[in-house]
């Protein structure tokens, strides 16, 4: 059970709505809700002015930047909160923090970006816990239809593994099988594996995938009214930039609903 979340706070516009999503599942849980957030320190030459006192003044700068934001993540926030702001890069700070949490909820995309928006790909990848991206403007996530995007991965048993939270409370899963035949039977030993914990589910198998995986994967959540997608996240580092798969680039980055991504 989630019984401590992590916010990302940024100066986004989409912060309030990522925000209330967050205070609603700390309420469901009864558990505790953390903002956090950081900027980089970044420092330009000024002329008549040492090298140190150019850092003071853009780190009296960024602190004032941190504490606007904080006052604004408080103002948004209900319950049982506490912050965590520093100054450093948002990506970083949020994965080391998340030793705090069982689950860090980020923003996606990059459409409404702030210097301290976080990038949800190194999130996801680095931080060691389940990360809830959030498209924007979405403020709340019911969670009682869910799709599963089975691949028989590590990446995918982690992900039905962290997601249990959601999927044990689920009213219907589909466990969705697209553009592999050799998944369809993981998929078929996932759904038992849930309905033996009580939760209506059911197989969705695509092994031709006409249309993508992507495209079938956020179709079948239109038609079946779900509102949460769990997948595994596939990826690796080359120069610290997160080079990723289709999929998993899709679901950072298009998603119509909330994916809940593990790694």
């Amino acid at each position: 059970m989630f019984k401590s979340l992590m916010v990302s706070v940024d100066s986004s516009n989409a912060l309030a709505s990522r925000v209330r999503l967050a205070v609603d599942l700390a309420k469901r849980y009864n558990a505790r809700l953390i903002g956090a957030g950081a900027h980089n320190f970044i420092s330009f030459p000024a002329d008549g002015l040492s090298a140190q006192a150019v850092e003071d003044l853009e780190r009296e700068g960024l602190q004032q930047r941190l504490d606007e934001a904080e006052a604004r993540f408080r103002r948004l926030a209900t319950g049982n909160v506490s912050c965590r702001f520093d100054i450093r890069a948002p990506a970083i700070h949020l994965a080391q923090q998340a030793r705090a949490a069982d689950l860090l909820i980020v923003g996606a995309g990059t459409a409404d970006y702030s210097p301290m928006s976080p990038d949800a790909g190194d999130v996801v990848m680095t931080a060691g816990r389940p990360v809830l991206v959030v498209p924007q403007n979405t403020d709340h996530l019911v969670a009682k239809r869910i799709v599963i995007a089975w691949k028989d991965s590590r990446e995918c048993r982690r992900s039905v593994q962290d997601g249990l939270p959601f999927l044990t409370l689920a009213d219907e899963i589909w466990v969705a099988s697209i553009g592999s035949p050799l998944d369809e039977e993981g998929a078929k030993d996932v759904a038992e594996y849930l309905n033996f914990r009580g939760v209506n589910t059911h197989v969705f198998s695509r092994p031709d995938a006409a249309n993508g995986v992507t495209e079938e994967l956020f179709g079948l959540a239109e038609r079946s009214s779900a509102d949460l997608i769990v997948a595994g996240a596939y990826g690796h580092s080359r120069t610290r930039e997160w080079i990723f798969g289709g999929v998993t680039q899709d679901l950072l980055d298009k998603s119509p609903v909330p994916c809940l991504l593990a790694h």
